[in-house]
């Protein structure tokens, strides 16, 4: 428990001087930062939608959206980056069965749709792995909204 109260303040710390420097990045910094972020999610990012049983829906069934990255705890800081990246919005948070690896994710509809679809338009790779698997996302997105 003390192993994780240190982690927890290091990583409070590490926010607090990382918010700084954020706040005070030019655009040139940004956009660079917004490439390195891209090539990140291409390799360890993922965009998903889960089909959950509702019978208050209208028609049974409710459709979720989600993407999200995960990180061992000794790169947790650039979980970090990545929610100031996207405005503060989303939630990080680490798995019971592997309390040292954590995730970033964002499942609000409204969060992905003004934060993570323009970005990703912005900055995903011509030559992207994840292109059809984006477009497929995006068009079921379009369709909750």
């Amino acid at each position: 428990m003390k192993k994780h109260y240190k982690w927890q303040e290091y990583r409070d710390n590490i926010s607090v001087k990382y918010t700084k420097e954020y706040q005070s990045w030019t655009s040139k910094q940004k956009k660079q930062w917004g490439h390195y972020l891209a090539g990140f999610w291409e390799g360890e990012g993922s965009m998903s939608i889960s089909i959950t049983k509702r019978n208050h829906q209208k028609f049974g069934i409710q459709l979720l959206p989600k993407v999200s990255i995960g990180q061992d705890q000794d790169a947790l800081f650039i979980l970090d980056w990545i929610q100031l990246y996207f405005g503060g919005y989303g939630s990080l948070g680490n798995r019971k069965k592997k309390p040292s690896f954590w995730t970033y994710h964002l499942q609000s509809r409204a969060s992905i749709q003004k934060y993570f679809i323009p970005f990703y338009e912005n900055y995903l790779f011509k030559r992207s792995g994840k292109r059809e698997t984006f477009r497929i996302f995006k068009e079921i997105l379009n369709w909750l909204l």
